[in-house]
């Protein structure tokens, strides 16, 4: 499959291209790399619309709905269990493939066993390490465009929601899902309040209008005081009633157009779809805006060197060392190329002991926080019941897993950034090793099976026991045995109760064991991934902290080497050389506010000229 490219206007292009040019004439061809680099994270870019909503909103079939096809399993029974991503096909996954995707890569499968995996969740013996299920197809209403459906189970207050949450704060654009039957609710506005720390892009979606009389116009304007109330960063968020029963009914007209087309408008599909399409290309420009802030840097460099030379070639006024400056930084350089090596594995050093101590406290933390839940609530005792909260706890793992691996790039980066004196370099320098690393997580033992251990030899007498005390307070008939059929109803009551308790005391504890075990191996592989991170970096790290100091140096020498020159130089050639760098110093700075003027025409993310369109009709 080709590589994607992208899509720039010619003012952009001339911006990008003529930056690049400059910079690689006057050897600063590290941002120029740079820049390469950044189109090709930006080109690379896939936009997703992450949906997320309360049990029952109709947020599956809102699913559907986009995408023109019933790929997420709906009804009044089903609520998903698993992640389901909707993506563009390509030639890894062509159109209609359906696949399993866990830490052992993509498994295509047959359509019915994913949707049995996405209404049972994760925990079948055939799809044990399965995390999230996938299906290539092209979206009616948003065909580039990836839809991720999040499991159902468990809410907004659910560990799925916040790993799903996580990752719209890192790919796109986050679609709350609510009905108009009634307004935002307190766990929505609570979530909503959270996602505002992380969150950029939030869209509405107000299900089922067509219900109602008014198609959830009163609904739409409570909830819009409700979040300038609770949520205010959200307060002017695009807010749309829209239903999807009247976009699958305009699906199944054949034959007549202009029934179909006005299904589609009553649905007011067509203009979520809008907003959705117009968020989603805001995700584009930050990728865009990194390139350009790139070839920012790059000539502010340029003209501090330029300008260095500058001073060498006019002189000092008053008739001092004109590049003092020059002399002062290029000993320092030289300093600290005899003790780079040592501060480098002294700072390696430290952020693994921060790291692997800060991991610990939050694994600590998640522990503390499920043992409590396992100890309170009663749902586990059965086995669909653990299902779903081993399900929820899969998903609290991966998302710390995923935020311990944003914090190891993160804080490699900032380390790196220290040595380079640049965050750009350290990107650049570390970009090869980090942006595919991932923590390898080893699989925890299956699901605890909590029938066994329930029916021990212990329990045979507990019917004989209950009969006996049904004997002591007189509950048998005149000449009936203990064994007769009042006995054995109160012995089996008895025995039914001890069942009860017992499944109830097996079922925490082997769930307990379960989360303790989970946790433990988790623990082991953060540390291992913490380790081959820093074991990955250091001789990447090694080799460019060492030419960049190389390359400092010869460049801050050659400023004071030319400074040198040119004081025995003739007045007329030192004129010359001056008006030659006034004339390349106007043409960084006219190239420089040609960006400038671009990168500030980019729409900040969230915050397009998009319609926020919130009339049903």
């Amino acid at each position: 499959m080709p590589p994607r490219r992208l899509r720039i206007t010619p003012n952009q292009d001339r911006a990008i291209t003529v930056s690049r040019s400059l910079l690689t004439a006057h050897e600063l061809g590290e941002y120029a790399e740079r820049i390469n680099l950044a189109m090709r994270e930006a080109a690379g870019q896939e936009p997703a619309v992450v949906v997320l909503g309360e049990v029952k909103r109709g947020k599956s079939s809102l699913v559907n709905a986009l995408t023109g096809r019933e790929l997420s399993p709906v009804g009044v029974e089903v609520a998903t269990a698993a992640f389901l991503r909707i993506v563009p096909p390509s030639d890894d996954l062509p159109e209609g493939t359906w696949a399993l995707v866990g830490p052992d890569g993509r498994r295509p499968v047959p359509a019915t066993e994913a949707v049995a995996f996405l209404r049972a969740g994760p925990g079948d013996d055939e799809a044990e390490s399965a995390e999230y299920a996938e299906v290539a197809a092209l979206s009616r209403w948003i065909p580039s465009v990836t839809l991720v459906d999040t499991p159902g189970v468990g809410g907004l207050e659910s560990a799925h929601t916040r790993l799903a949450a996580w990752a719209a704060a890192r790919a796109g654009v986050l679609l709350m899902v609510t009905d108009a039957g009634q307004v935002l609710t307190a766990p929505e506005l609570r979530f909503l309040k959270e996602a505002a720390q992380g969150v950029e892009t939030v869209v509405f979606a107000v299900t089922k209008a067509d219900r109602y009389p008014d198609g959830g116009r009163q609904i739409l304007a409570e909830n819009a005081a409700l979040l300038r109330a609770h949520a205010p960063r959200f307060a002017d968020a695009p807010m749309l009633a829209v239903s999807a029963n009247l976009a699958a009914e305009s699906g199944t007209v054949d034959g007549d157009p202009e029934i179909r087309e006005l299904l589609e408008r009553e649905s007011n599909l067509p203009a979520l779809a809008q907003v959705l399409r117009d968020r989603t290309a805001d995700t584009r420009t930050v990728g865009l805006a990194n390139v350009l802030r790139i070839a920012v840097t790059g000539l502010d460099r340029l003209a501090a060197d330029l300008q260095g030379r500058h001073r060498a070639a006019a002189g000092a006024s008053d008739g001092g060392d004109p590049v003092q400056s020059e002399r002062e930084v290029l000993a320092d350089l030289r300093l600290r190329e005899r003790r780079w090596r040592a501060e480098l594995e002294r700072d390696l050093g430290n952020f693994r002991q921060a790291t692997i101590r800060d991991v610990g406290r939050l694994l600590d933390d998640v522990r503390e926080r499920w043992q409590l839940r396992i100890d309170k609530e009663w749902s586990g005792v059965t086995e669909a019941g653990a299902r779903e909260l081993l399900g929820e706890l899969r998903s609290e793992l991966r998302l710390v897993t995923a935020h311990v691996t944003t914090v190891v790039q993160d804080g490699l980066v900032t380390m790196a950034a220290q040595q380079f004196g640049s965050v750009d370099a350290a990107v650049a320098v570390l970009q090869p090793v980090t942006a595919d690393f991932e923590i390898e997580r080893t699989q925890s033992r299956r699901n605890p099976d909590l029938g066994k251990g329930v029916l021990d030899p212990s329990l045979a007498g507990t019917a004989v026991m209950g009969a006996g005390m049904a004997t002591r307070l007189g509950v048998h008939a005149a000449g009936a045995s203990i064994f007769g059929p009042v006995g054995l109803l109160f012995g089996g009551a008895w025995f039914l109760v001890n069942l009860g308790m017992r499944r109830l005391r097996v079922g925490r504890q082997r769930l307990a064991g379960a989360l303790h075990e989970a946790i433990a191996v988790l623990r082991g592989d953060l540390v291992a991934g913490i380790d081959t991170a820093i074991r990955q970096c250091r001789p990447e790290l090694t080799i460019a902290v060492e030419d960049h100091l190389q390359a400092e140096i010869k460049r801050v020498a050659a400023v004071v080497q030319e400074a040198e020159r040119n004081a025995g130089a003739s007045a007329r050639d030192r004129e010359q050389q001056v008006a030659a760098l006034d004339r390349e110093l106007a043409a960084v700075s006219a190239q420089r506010d040609l960006v400038v003027r671009e990168l500030a025409l980019l729409a900040r993310p969230g915050t397009s000229g998009a319609p926020a369109a919130s009339d049903p009709r």
